[in-house]
């Protein structure tokens, strides 16, 4: 039962971050920017349409919460889905982009390591919606900061989630002309 459920929503999962990479034409020297990468899938497919340009995926990838919803959320992620940096790291080189691609343990809610308009495209499956609402807008804020002007922002996540709306984020982004 468990193997046939991880089987489906793994292909889901696939089908989803498919559609994602093939909506934004990837020309190839893209700098990608992940947020909550997990075992780096998008990255991967990210990566494997680069020629000249670098995906980068940002994940907490450890159980250092101390609320009970994002310590659950965590666990399963760690635990069933297999959302380690070793297993990301493992993954991007079976798929031979791990010249491509680079993971990195970080914190999303706090302030990106990257300079100012570093990054052509950002993206995010299913991971902003469980940051803490308070932190909601220093994250828009963070990611409006690293993403070049005409910068592109794909996200799939769910529509109403405990404080998250997506048609705030819809809203924040369309005002600053994204």
């Amino acid at each position: 039962g468990i193997i046939m459920f991880k089987r489906r929503f793994y292909d889901y999962r696939m089908d989803i971050q498919k559609k994602m990479i093939n909506s934004l034409d990837i020309k190839g020297n893209e700098s990608i920017l992940d947020l909550g990468s997990g075992a780096g899938a998008l990255v991967i497919g990210f990566a494997k349409l680069l020629q000249d340009g670098k995906a980068y995926g940002l994940d907490k990838y450890s159980i250092s919460e101390n609320k009970i919803r994002t310590k659950i959320i965590k666990f399963v992620r760690i635990k069933y889905i297999g959302h380690t940096l070793k297993n990301a790291k493992r993954n991007a080189k079976i798929e031979d982009v791990d010249k491509k691609c680079e993971f990195i343990s970080g914190d999303f809610t706090r302030r990106l390591n990257f300079q100012d308009d570093y990054f052509d495209i950002i993206s995010s499956f299913q991971s902003l919606h469980i940051m803490p609402t308070q932190k909601q807008k220093q994250v828009f804020q963070e990611i409006d900061r690293v993403l070049k002007k005409g910068g592109r922002i794909v996200f799939f996540e769910p529509s109403h989630f405990l404080g998250w709306d997506v048609n705030d984020v819809k809203k924040y982004f369309a005002n600053l002309g994204y």
